[in-house]
This record gives C-alpha cells, sequence and structure tokens, in this order.
C-alpha cells in the first residue's frame, strides 16, 4: 500500500507491518484507518510506531510527527480528533502545542494525552495537577494499556477490553530517540529528564519561570543530574545540562522573562 505521508507529502510504501518510515522526513507513516485521526507528536520513532500500532489496533488512525513544528502543522492541516504528545517533543514544546490547540475554534474538540517517559519513577512521581492544559496523561511504559483506554473515552468510543498488545520495540523508561550522539543526546535526555519534572512539578516549574528557583525544585533537578550520570559516562558531560534544560523549558512560560 502506498501512503501519502501525512508530514511531508512524500509517497510511503506501507506494507506487512502497517507503519513505515517517511525516507523524507523520518515521520513514521501508517496505513489508512476509517476511525478518528489522532496526532502522535513523539521524536523516538519506535515510540511512535509502537503508539500508532496500538492506536491503530484500536480502531484510530495514527498521523506522525517527529517534531513540535510537524505537530503544530498537522494539528492546523488535519484537525485530528486526538493529539497524543511527548512532554520533551522537540522544537515546540509540548506545553505550548496545547496552548495552541485550546486557542483555535478549529480544534476545540481535539483531546490531548501527554505521554511523560519517567526515567526515575520514585524521585519525582506524583500526580500532575492541571496538565498545562492537556485532557489527560500516560506515563511511556503504559502507552499498550491505559492510553488506548484514556483516548477511547475521550473520543467517545465504547470501551473494550484491555489488550495484551507487546509489539517490537517495547520501550520502557529508556531514551530511544535516533541519531543522537554525544553532546545532543545528552541535550536531549537533559531535557526529557527537566520536561518529566515539569510535568509532575507544574507549580514549582512556573516559580522557576520568574527567577524563583524553590528548594524543592532544586533537590528534584539534583536528582535530574544523578539520573543523567547514570543514563551517560561522566566524562561526556558538559557544564550543567540540567540547568540548560530547565532555562530552555521554562523560557516559553507564561511570566518568564523576555
Amino acid at each position: 500500500m502506498t501512503v501519502m505521508c501525512p508530514a511531508c507529502g512524500a509517497s510511503v510504501t506501507v506494507v506487512d507491518t502497517l507503519w513505515a518510515p517517511c525516507p523524507s522526513c523520518r515521520a513514521m507513516v501508517f496505513s489508512s484507518h476509517d476511525g478518528p485521526s489522532v496526532l502522535v507528536a513523539h521524536a523516538s520513532q519506535p515510540v511512535a510506531a509502537r503508539i500508532g500500532f496500538i492506536l491503530a489496533h484500536h480502531g484510530m488512525n495514527p498521523l506522525h510527527a517527529p517534531h513540535g513544528h510537524a505537530a503544530v502543522s498537522l494539528l492546523e492541516t488535519k484537525r485530528p480528533r486526538g493529539a497524543v504528545i511527548d512532554v520533551a517533543l522537540p522544537g515546540v514544546m509540548s506545553f505550548q502545542i496545547v496552548d495552541r490547540v485550546r486557542a483555535s475554534p478549529h480544534l476545540a474538540q481535539t483531546a490531548v494525552v501527554l505521554v511523560a517517559s519517567v526515567f526515575n519513577r520514585t524521585a519525582y512521581k506524583r500526580r500532575p495537577s492541571s496538565l498545562y492544559g492537556a485532557d489527560d496523561y500516560v506515563e511511556q511504559h503504559h502507552v499498550h494499556d491505559l492510553l488506548p483506554r484514556k483516548l477511547r473515552k475521550l473520543l467517545g468510543m465504547p470501551e473494550l477490553a484491555p489488550a495484551e498488545i507487546q509489539p517490537d520495540g517495547v520501550v520502557s523508561g529508556q531514551d530511544t530517540r535516533l541519531d543522537l550522539y554525544g553532546r545532543e543526546r545528552m541535550r536531549s535526555l537533559a531535557l526529557s529528564i527537566v520536561a518529566d519534572i515539569a510535568l509532575y512539578r507544574q507549580e514549582e516549574m512556573a516559580r522557576a519561570a520568574t527567577g524563583d528557583v524553590p528548594a524543592q525544585l532544586l533537590d528534584v533537578l539534583d536528582e535530574g543530574r544523578r539520573l543523567l550520570v547514570e543514563m551517560m559516562s561522566p566524562q561526556t558531560i558538559e557544564g550543567d545540562p540540567i540547568a540548560d534544560a530547565l532555562r530552555t523549558l521554562v523560557s516559553g512560560f507564561p511570566g518568564a522573562p523576555r
């Protein structure tokens, strides 16, 4: 089956696996389905492929965006019924995309679910407060069971029994972004860690955007630094990538200095 890539318009041949990477823009292209369209905004091809496969199995039509700019474009042109967005999406940050969705009359009915990596499941895990305007969230190791149930409910689809889906490329807790080496991998991991923290510590992050970093957040950021050292060789870490990621993330918050 030849399918047009929703992100760039290139023709992509999709065969037995039900998806294929676009050779032009790296988006994952899925075979077409009759169900509601759902944007899958995630930079990791394995994770995006898994989410798309699961959503297609549950009667939805996945549209993949590998970065924030592609996500914004697909939201504006395709107007999907739902959106699944990585909290550490590069290009345009996830909470900025949620703001665009909520501000658009054309996307008023679009359900938004955030995906958190939750690298460290004990240091900062707690129920998020307002989800930056999203409808719900799911942790990456629960995309196979909780995500389809939450989306089907938000989209008004009939509830199904939980499906035991374990496709190839299963990921849980570890970053699998492709083509990231050395400094870029360090920056990406740091941003993912801080974006996860932001999901669970929204009030503290909002204060940090104004220059007032709470002591509780400083402790959690230190935990993020220890986690980064565990995930990368200490010799490859330059400067303070967690602090750099924090500045990048909060720069788009309301009240942040311009």
